[in-house]
């Protein structure tokens, strides 16, 4: 299903990435922005030198389940407002990526050794956790384009062909969505060091995306050589 849709996951990945450069880049030229996104908190948080991340050490177990129900809910949201023809999908896309990107913006423009630090925590289960937010929301613009572009299917047709693939891989990004909480809660607050927590988030990454690749592939072929030999 990832495969087949990777056009609208690539969109919305774009989506996100447009929006989180240029939120950094505004707030680095302009710190009248932090207040335009909301951000005075994440500021105020900065120059006093809290990381607010550390306090998941005190309770991970609480801290990783809060983390994983909220990841899920935010990818539900992606996938759900695709059906307003796609355009919920994007926006919530581009709002994350604003949020994300000027929380990392602020940091940086205020003291570099804290967005180091946070980039570090986030590094660990940013990976799989933010491909799995593209992913979600490439699935609920598959709902928005069938709904705009049916094809030779009529609306109801498209819709339903493209929900059960959209479904397929909602439901899978909740299962990466617990791996991911489960490593935001343990793994990036804690005080391993950072070649660990890069090799994490790569190695998670990768395992993921090999996945997708290779998944499926042999029984693809092997319909293809039952196909050709009913022929």
């Amino acid at each position: 299903a990832v495969r087949d849709n990777w056009v609208y996951v690539f969109v919305a990945f774009l989506t996100f990435f447009a929006f989180a450069e240029a939120s950094f880049a505004l707030i680095s030229n302009n710190t009248e922005f932090i207040n335009v996104l909301g951000l005075e908190g994440i500021k105020a948080s900065v120059e006093s030198g809290d990381r607010w991340w550390m306090s998941l050490n005190k309770s991970n177990s609480i801290g990783a389940s809060a983390i994983l129900t909220n990841n899920i809910l935010v990818s539900f949201n992606a996938f759900a407002w695709g059906a307003f023809f796609g355009i919920g999908t994007l926006y919530v896309m581009a709002y994350n990526g604003l949020v994300i990107g000027g929380v990392v913006g602020v940091a940086y423009k205020f003291d570099a050794a804290f967005g180091n630090d946070l980039v570090e925590f986030m590094v660990a289960h940013g990976v799989i956790e933010l491909s799995c937010i593209f992913l979600a929301g490439g699935a609920g613009m598959m709902i928005g384009y069938a709904l705009i572009d049916p094809g030779v299917l009529t609306r109801a047709q498209a819709l339903k062909k493209k929900g059960i693939e959209a479904t397929r891989i909602v439901i899978g990004c909740a299962l990466i969505l617990i791996v991911a909480g489960l490593i935001e809660g343990f793994i990036s607050p804690s005080s391993l060091p950072a070649g660990v927590k890069y090799g994490v988030g790569l190695g998670t990454g990768s395992l993921m995306f090999a996945y997708f690749y290779f998944a499926g592939r042999g029984d693809e072929y092997m319909s293809e050589v039952t196909t050709e030999s009913s022929a």
